[in-house]
């Protein structure tokens, strides 16, 4: 790995968020944030850094998809595993995240960070930061995206926008914060006994996690939310995105990356294998079968 002890460090930048502290530094010429294991305190074992091992790979694997990602170099930093986070407000940009959007629409009955989808949908229409329907796909898109890699934190606060104030002007800012996907509650030692029971590898594809969008007051179940095909734009999205999955290039992201464990390839490969096969497989097969 890395060592990004001896790197330049910005003081003067903080960051936002509860998934474990942030650095600014230099790295050969450009800004990164490193973020910080959340569970490292008194915390011996490679486990306490499975947010930046879950940050790293589903980066990775949704840079194969072709959606617009922050760039990620795991690392250390004296001693501890980091993962760098190329900083994507370089050039003048300042960050606005959705929730911040979403307080400007009048017509929105929650707070900026309420994940009730019609609100969250209510907000996009209303929006004038960005073209709509660039905005709604987008959200779709990630959804999807969020789907096979399990992220259950995909909260108003971690996707958003890049303003440049001298142009007044915005755009999409690249998907960044997937720390909380691929299961990094589950410490490494415990993968086998996940790996060797088909039960609770098929729990963690059709009960858990959930997502962060709300229906209801109800957090959405990832498989019964897309294999419904009740939402015309989630079913647009799977339309899209699916075809994009190439699991070939999937796993060769994973096991040609010589800082994870063999049996952490084994986990992230087994347990996108199985998110893919029995929620977007299954969904596409059933939404094609309706043409």
């Amino acid at each position: 790995m890395i060592d990004f002890s001896d790197c330049e460090v910005n003081v003067f930048r903080s960051f936002n968020g509860a998934n474990g502290s942030k650095l600014s530094i230099v790295y050969k010429g450009h800004d990164y944030v490193l973020k910080f294991p959340s569970l490292a305190k008194n915390r011996t074992d490679r486990s306490y850094a499975n947010n930046c091992f879950s940050e790293h790979v589903c980066c990775g694997v949704l840079d194969t998809i072709g959606m617009d990602v922050q760039n990620t170099i795991l690392g250390t930093y004296h001693e501890k595993i980091v993962v760098a986070c190329r900083d994507f407000t370089e050039g003048g940009y300042k960050f606005a995240d959705f929730g911040t959007l979403k307080n400007t629409c009048y017509s929105s009955s929650e707070n900026g960070y309420g994940t009730e989808l019609t609100e969250i949908e209510l907000a996009i229409k209303e929006q004038k930061w960005v073209d709509t329907e660039a905005l709604s796909s987008f959200f779709w898109d990630m959804f999807i995206c969020d789907s096979l890699i399990g992220n259950f934190d995909r909260h108003n606060g971690n996707w958003g926008f890049l303003i440049d104030e001298n142009k007044n002007s915005a755009r999409i800012a690249p998907i960044f914060d997937c720390a909380s996907s691929l299961f990094p509650q589950l410490r490494i030692d415990d993968y086998r006994k996940v790996l060797d029971d088909l039960s609770e590898i098929r729990a963690r594809v059709y009960n858990w996690p959930n997502s962060s969008i709300k229906v209801n007051n109800k957090k959405v179940n990832y498989f019964e939310f897309i294999s419904s095909l009740s939402n015309q734009d989630c079913n647009e999205a799977l339309r899209r995105i699916y075809p994009r999955i190439d699991q070939d290039r999937i796993w060769s992201v994973i096991n040609d990356d010589e800082d994870l464990l063999d049996i952490q390839k084994e986990f992230y490969t087994t347990m996108l294998i199985e998110r893919k096969e029995r929620i977007l497989d299954y969904s596409f097969e059933k939404l094609e079968s309706l043409d």
